[in-house]
């Protein structure tokens, strides 16, 4: 069986028709040609003899196409999931807008009410004040009526 051409990633800088074979981490010397279905990972012949003996394996570029189309199918199973999330977010973005807009809302009451408060509380301390100074000027003017009774006495 003849080898058919493998395709490979273009090298930043250079060509894109410049083909770039991948090399063996574990055996420099070997290009990565073969995909293990058990290990799910790829790998060279010698790790295939070594390391994956008893594994399935398949070539590259039929596992690119194997698993292209598991994945290209994965994809349109998740269209759905993702139009429903992008609706889910936009709720939830409105859902946002509108607690923080009643939160503002309930914020400039509560901050009415307490300067209403505030302010009746400092008329009130103003009032008890007023009475507690006419309050202390009838005592004294009452203690300086004694004293001078007391000193015509």
């Amino acid at each position: 069986m003849k080898a058919r051409p493998r395709r490979t990633l273009p090298v930043p800088g250079e060509a894109e028709s410049v083909p770039r074979s991948i090399k063996c981490p574990m055996h420099p010397e070997h290009q990565l040609k073969l995909f293990c279905t058990t290990c799910h990972q790829v790998i060279c012949g010698e790790c295939s003899t070594l390391l994956h003996r008893d594994h399935r394996c398949t070539t590259v570029s039929r596992a690119g196409k194997v698993y292209g189309r598991f994945v290209r199918s994965a994809i349109e199973q998740t269209r759905p999931l993702e139009d429903y999330a992008l609706q889910s977010v936009g709720r939830l973005n409105d859902l946002t807008v509108r607690i923080n807009s009643r939160c503002e809302a309930v914020q400039q009451e509560v901050d009415a009410f307490v300067d209403e408060y505030v302010a009746a509380l400092e008329e009130h301390r103003r009032t008890l004040s007023e009475q507690i100074g006419n309050i202390r000027q009838a005592k004294m003017e009452m203690i300086m009526a004694q004293k001078l009774d007391l000193g015509k006495c």
